[in-house]
Parts: structure tokens; C-alpha cells; sequence
């Protein structure tokens, strides 16, 4: 069972805060399907790679991947410490097109954090 956290779309800015010990899913959408997924911490260059599959999934430590034919990538991090903040991407390796990417950040930090950051939006 997948719980997410949020579906994206294109390549607006994405932020989510979550606290420590929780685990993030996110659905990257794509418009074409490819033929390699990749989830990275910082753009998808050399040593960035967090985890890839030409198939329907793989994971390594906290990390997986599921990849569905109609263009969809769930990407998991479990048991989020506050050293997983950071920028991720996900990407869609297409044969003979442009790759497609979705940048997202994650900020993890404690609960007392995330109330006064809700509180400070909603004024």
C-alpha cells in the first residue's frame, strides 16, 4: 500500500516539510513513459543517483522507486532525518526525446517548527 504525500506535475517549485522518523512518497506524473526512471538528491548527475529502475521498482536502504506504464513514479524516502533535507528530482530517461524532470525539497524538521510555519502562513 502507497500512502502519498502529493502528486506532481511539471516543473513548478514543490516544498514539503515533514518531521523526523516520517517517510515521504511523492507521485512524479509524466506525460510520455521512458526507459529508465531515475530519483536523485540534487539533479540526476554522476553520484546524485539514489536509486533506478528500467523495470517496474527498485530500493536501496530508505530509498525505492515504483514505476508505472502510464507514466507514473512513486518515489519513497523512509525514516527521514533532518540530513535528508535537501532538493530531489525525478527523472524520466526517454529514448530519442527530451528527458523529463520534476524537482522537488524536502525540509525535515520538528513538529514546534512546522506549527509555527503553518501559523505564519495563515496569517
Amino acid at each position: 500500500m502507497i500512502i502519498l504525500t502529493a502528486v506532481l506535475d511539471g516543473n513548478k517549485d514543490h516544498h514539503f516539510y515533514k518531521e523526523p522518523g516520517s517517510s515521504l512518497t511523492v507521485a512524479c506524473s509524466f506525460k510520455s513513459s521512458g526507459r529508465k526512471q531515475l530519483f536523485c538528491r540534487g539533479g540526476c548527475g554522476e553520484g546524485n543517483v539514489l536509486v533506478q529502475t528500467d523495470g517496474d521498482g527498485a530500493h536501496r536502504g530508505r530509498y525505492s522507486i515504483e514505476y508505472d506504464t502510464g507514466g507514473v513514479l512513486y518515489v519513497t524516502i523512509t525514516q527521514l532525518t533532518q540530513s535528508d533535507s535537501g532538493w530531489y528530482q525525478c527523472k524520466m530517461d526517454v529514448k530519442f526525446w527530451l528527458d523529463s524532470y520534476i524537482d522537488f525539497i524536502v525540509s525535515v524538521t520538528d513538529g514546534k517548527f512546522l506549527l509555527n510555519k503553518m501559523s505564519f502562513i495563515l496569517i
